[in-house]
C-alpha cells in the first residue's frame, strides 16, 4: 500500500482521476484493520478529497459517513 500512495501523490493534476483510484484503494486497505485516532486514515481522506471534484468529493464523503457510521471518531474527523 505504501508504493501504491507514494505513487498516487506523484501523479500531477492531469492525472488526479487515476490519483484517486490508487489512493482509495490503499484507504479501503487502511480501514480493514484501522483503530480510533484514525490519523493515517484521515489523511487518506483528505489526500482523496483534494484530488476530487466537488461533487465526487460530495458523493464519497456521503458514502463514507453511512458505511462507517459505528466509527463515531471517524466520522467527526471526516472533512465537512
Amino acid at each position: 500500500p505504501f508504493v501504491l500512495r507514494e505513487l498516487a501523490l506523484t501523479l500531477g493534476a492531469d492525472r488526479y482521476d487515476a490519483a484517486v483510484v490508487l489512493l482509495k484503494r490503499v484507504f479501503v486497505l487502511a480501514m480493514r484493520n484501522a483503530q480510533t485516532p484514525y490519523r493515517n486514515e484521515l489523511e487518506l481522506v483528505r489526500q482523496i478529497v483534494a484530488r476530487q471534484d466537488p461533487d465526487a468529493r460530495a458523493r464519497w464523503l456521503a458514502e463514507l459517513r453511512v458505511e462507517f457510521k459505528p466509527k463515531r471518531n471517524f466520522i467527526a474527523g471526516l472533512p465537512p
